[in-house]
């Protein structure tokens, strides 16, 4: 029997019944000894004082050639020396005993044999012992292919089961429009939520027709992607001619966003099912800020007052643009690559795709104009789909390795920090720098931009400590001349660097 242990190692098991003494020794020692590294377990019915012990008196010849061919071969004996492994009528003291089953084994395996012995098993009745030999083995298990034979359709077998339902009920449609908020600017359809509920009886046989044809077909429709862009002044800005003191807010089809929560609620229980977002992304369902703070804060307790305390510090990160910036297709194989059913790719793709807006300032309106680019603001789908492309940002923080310093990032969808704990502060530093050059080479290689004269970072300074706050900074273009903060708002709480 060949037993694979891993790619470049395979154990030769053999088993010898020398019934009659028939056994060709010259022949059987070329196949033991040729594969390199095997056990030989056997029945020989031959005697020989090195397994015997010194109470063997008469040695067959066979005997003297398989003991001297095994020693040459370098075979490790494993029988205890002089052990009774048959008797005649089961009694094994006397006359009528003798050691005749033999475990050998090449020299490489003998280091990982954890235990030779001959256990009493209720119910053996047989004039041999049996034998035990235990391995200390870490197997490597070959992947294997398994038909969920109960997920099949009895009246379709071909087809493939999806691992998320495209069907839906009317319930749905009904319990998602009587939960929609009020007061909301409608889209360019002029069509509110207030509207849809005084005439939900009259649309839900349509909606819900209409919502499950999407699914069906992974199609979102041409209408729902218009929408209007309205400029809004950002409060306390001194210059309003400028382009950044105006924030742009879409308004989308009140239909539309129905839509896309249906979609939404679905893609959320695939991603939470498989497990298909990092835990430390706290925008995740079922997560919040307070889970993120509570991560953070742990971390910061737990280094002050391990047996040797360690020293904390912070970094947020600020992504410009975060949802414009996303490419579409790098996003697109990010999702492919994660699994999703081929439905679910292709009512995304949909919903990305061909989409128009037209932009609305105080007296004037501009003509429609195509939006290719990122995923839309203000959408109940972009939010999941950004985490899905932010996976790396998490993933080249976590993948970081440094000896001195350990890295905990998190993050709630695009606001992402670092925290770096370590002997000293220079040292958090110096590996929040080297862990942002990393999320930076995949920024550069999908078009994202970050703005680190944005960055905040604040030394977490434990009870007691004796020095004064440190002013050390991780050495990264934008943060020049910037000195630590003593407080940062993180996820809208105020945190200060005693965590008072």
């Amino acid at each position: 029997m060949l037993l694979r242990i891993s790619d470049d190692q395979t154990i030769a098991i053999r088993n010898v019944y020398n019934q009659r003494k028939h056994v060709h020794i010259p022949g059987l020692l070329q196949k033991v000894t040729g594969t390199g590294e095997g056990f030989l377990v056997s029945d020989f019915n031959l005697h020989h004082p090195v397994w015997g012990g010194n109470e063997v008196t008469t040695i067959e010849p066979e005997a003297i050639e398989l003991a001297n061919g095994l020693d040459q071969a370098g075979m490790e004996l494993l029988t205890t020396r002089g052990f009774r492994t048959y008797a005649r009528g089961k009694c094994y003291a006397g006359e009528y005993s003798s050691t005749i089953d033999l475990t050998y084994a090449s020299p490489s395996l003998v280091p990982f044999v954890r235990e030779w012995q001959s256990p009493d098993v209720p119910g053996f009745d047989s004039d041999h012992r049996v034998i035990m030999t235990t391995l200390n083995l870490e197997l490597n298990q070959v992947p294997c292919t398994y038909y969920i034979w109960k997920r099949a359709d009895p009246d379709d077998p071909e087809r493939v089961p999806s691992v998320v339902s495209q069907d839906m009920e009317m319930s749905e449609v009904k319990r998602l429009i009587a939960g929609a908020p009020t007061g909301k600017a409608a889209g360019p359809d002029l069509l509110t939520y207030e509207g849809m509920k005084m005439a939900q009886e009259e649309l839900l046989p349509y909606l819900h027709h209409l919502f499950a044809a999407c699914l069906k077909l992974g199609h979102h429709p041409a209408a729902f992607k218009q929408a209007c862009t309205v400029m809004l002044r950002k409060a306390g800005k001194d210059d309003y001619e400028q382009p950044k003191s105006w924030r742009p807010v879409a308004l989308l089809p009140c239909m539309g966003k129905l839509l896309e929560k249906i979609f939404t609620y679905r893609l959320k229980q695939l991603a939470v099912e498989h497990n298909l977002l990092p835990d430390v992304q706290f925008g995740t369902p079922g997560k919040c800020t307070t889970k993120a703070l509570q991560y953070l804060l742990n971390n910061v307790y737990s280094a002050w007052t391990g047996k040797f305390r360690r020293l904390a510090t912070i970094m947020g990160l600020d992504i410009t643009g975060a949802y414009d910036r996303v490419e579409r297709v790098k996003l697109m194989k990010i999702l492919q690559d994660t699994g999703l059913p081929e439905w679910m790719l292709s009512f995304i793709w949909s919903f990305l795709t061909d989409r128009s807006t037209d932009m609305r300032l105080p007296g004037f309106t501009s003509p429609s104009f195509w939006v290719n680019m990122g995923i839309p603001q203000g959408s109940p789908l972009s939010p999941i789909l950004f985490l899905f492309f932010s996976l790396p940002i998490v993933g080249a923080a976590t993948e970081y390795t440094n000896p001195r310093v350990k890295i905990y990032p998190f993050a709630y969808v695009d606001d992402t920090y670092l925290l770096a704990v370590s002997n000293s502060y220079g040292d958090n530093c110096k590996a929040l720098k080297e862990c942002h050059d990393r999320i930076m080479e995949w920024a550069d290689s999908v078009g994202v931009s970050f703005s680190p004269h944005k960055y905040h970072v604040m030394h977490f300074s434990p009870p007691k400590h004796s020095t004064n706050p440190s002013k050390l900074m991780p050495n990264i273009p934008g943060l020049e001349g910037k000195e630590p903060e003593r407080s940062m708002k993180i996820l809208g709480v105020e945190v200060d660097y005693k965590l008072n």
